[in-house]
């Protein structure tokens, strides 16, 4: 009985065409095997039976951020309370307060700041500044939803009892914390930004 005959060739054409793009492209190689009496056995047995890896570098989706923004808020406002409570009312319970409607307002207002810095303030305001128009927005901000949550019963905090406040609404006693928090959503904001997603599959045909 004759040896059946194997015949190799390396295909050179990418998996998905000819491309520019950067990332790796994987090549498959033809395999042909004809039996002893010529016969086509198999014909390119491994064309398009592939298992590609493809590695796609993204950033991190405009949805996702304003998530993270909206619940990173919800827990600063938690925790921001817990310890105002402790340090200036002597309440040991850390039992901090927030409301549902805080997750929107922080998504937004931190969503909208960092495609300010994104597009004017990365580059040409220094921190401080930008810092300082952050808390300027975030105060703008905080007093225009309150006063439209208001108008329906539904707005959840009232510093009416502290000494420098705009209509219960806003108030400068909580101007350091909300500064601290201005830097670090600058701090944030660059990072996610910077952060790109790799996203690996399998893809087979």
């Amino acid at each position: 009985m004759a040896t059946d005959r194997y015949r190799e060739s390396t295909n050179t054409r990418p998996l998905h065409g000819q491309s520019t793009d950067t990332r790796p492209v994987f090549y498959v190689k033809t395999i042909t095997i004809v039996s002893a009496d010529n016969t086509l056995v198999n014909d390119r047995v491994a064309t398009w039976r592939r298992i590609t890896m493809q590695h796609a570098f993204s950033p991190i989706p405009a949805w996702v951020r304003f998530c993270f923004y909206g619940m990173h808020g919800l827990l600063d406002e938690i925790v921001f309370t817990a310890l105002f409570d402790l340090v200036f009312h002597g309440n040991r319970e850390l039992r901090g307060h927030s409301s549902i409607f805080s997750f929107f307002i922080f998504g937004s207002v931190c969503f909208a700041v960092e495609q300010l810095y994104k597009r004017k303030l990365k580059k040409s305001v220094p921190r401080v500044l930008r810092v300082l128009l952050y808390l300027c927005i975030l105060y703008t901000w905080e007093f225009c939803t309150g006063f439209v949550l208001r108008q329906f019963d539904a707005c959840s905090w009232d510093y009416s009892h502290y000494d420098y406040n705009v209509m219960g609404l806003i108030t400068l006693e909580y101007a350091p914390g909300w500064i601290i928090l201005c830097t670090w959503q600058d701090v944030m904001a660059d990072f996610l930004l910077a952060l790109h997603v790799n996203v690996s599959f399998d893809k087979s045909a």
